[in-house]
Order: structure tokens, then sequence, then C-alpha cells
């Protein structure tokens, strides 16, 4: 119920506008700013509280473009890295 409810009030769809996906079992809550709940290992209903009390560190996407804002981060970190620790 709550994670329908949080769907609803992110808009319904992915958060990439021309994607459109709104089918519920395809879509996911993606960190934009960092909480204390991080990555995957954390329970669903503890992450929908963190997404219900922190909704400014949150995008709703499908999987798809979840995936790719996650590969997107983390090259952008690989390359902070490598600039930083020459």
């Amino acid at each position: 119920m709550l994670r329908l409810e949080l769907i609803e009030k992110f808009g319904g769809s992915c958060w990439k506008n021309e994607c459109g996906e709104d089918d519920p079992d395809r879509l996911e809550f993606a960190h934009v700013l960092d909480t204390p709940v991080m990555g995957w290992g954390r329970g669903r209903n503890k992450r929908y509280y963190d997404v219900l009390k922190n909704p400014d560190c949150y995008a709703l996407f499908c999987k798809y473009h979840h995936k790719e804002y996650d590969d997107y981060v983390k090259d952008i970190q690989e390359k902070r890295q490598e600039l930083f620790n020459k």
C-alpha cells in the first residue's frame, strides 16, 4: 500500500520524461542524494519510509533507467577517484 501511494506521489511514471513507463511492478525508487538508508541490502519497508521522510533524495525510475542512472553516477565517481588520486 505505501509503495503504491509513494509511486503516485512521485507522478506515477518513470522520471525520464520520454520513457512513460507506469507499471508499478517496473518502477523503482533511486537515490539522487544520500540518506542513511543506502544500497540494496536494506528492507523494503525501511526504504519506503525513507522515501516518505526524504522525498527530495529520491527519483522514480523504471528498472532500465534506474540502472542507467546508477551506471552514470558510478562512472562519475570512478572518474573523480582517478582525477584526485593521481
